[in-house]
């Protein structure tokens, strides 16, 4: 799955951070997926700092050791997760005079 680049000029320091650590996940994906299956996994410089299959307590954890910065946490899963919500935008279309 190939993600669209940044648009240059338009990210801050944190912002490239979290992007750089994106980017490893997916440059590293196969290995990843042998070493954390189905886990939830936290990049911070580039490098997997803390891995769980319970994503609050990982996020509790790292939150706890580093702080606030830019970590980028994913689920290590073959394919992506998607989840469709519906919507309640659509409206009955009138009824046409005959």
């Amino acid at each position: 799955m190939k993600h669209a680049p940044p648009v240059k000029g338009t990210l801050g320091r944190h912002d490239r951070v979290f992007e750089s650590n994106r980017e490893y996940y997916y440059a590293h994906k196969t290995e990843l997926l042998r070493r954390y299956r189905n886990k939830y996994i936290a990049i911070w410089n580039e490098d997997v700092v803390d891995a769980d299959k319970d994503r609050l307590a990982l996020l509790r954890r790292v939150r706890a050791s580093i702080g606030y910065e830019p970590v980028f946490v994913k689920q290590v899963t073959v394919h992506p997760r998607i989840v469709r919500i519906p919507s309640y935008a659509l409206r009955a279309r009138p009824k046409s005079k005959a």
